[in-house]
């Protein structure tokens, strides 16, 4: 993913992520495309240990609900509030 300058220079952590699902079309995981800085002050983690890598390679014992969640919208007209 191409570097996007907006993003970071904004105070707030952001990051792309890209949804890996299994062949039955459930989401069994997510791949960190883009953070910015904050994403990495807030997570404690270097971006360079985030990009390209699943969210349970950086965070073992992650919370699922964030997972069911992403996985959900694609598939729903639904927003999260």
């Amino acid at each position: 993913m191409e570097k996007c300058t907006l993003w970071d220079k904004i105070p707030l952590a952001f990051c792309v992520i890209e949804l890996v699902f299994d062949e039955k079309g459930h989401g069994v995981d997510f791949v960190f495309r883009y953070c910015n800085e904050m994403m990495a002050d807030v997570e404690g983690i270097p971006i360079s240990e985030m990009i390209n890598r699943s969210f349970y390679e950086v965070f073992e014992n992650g919370d699922k609900k964030w997972l069911v969640t992403y996985a959900m919208l694609p598939s729903t007209a639904i927003s999260i509030p």
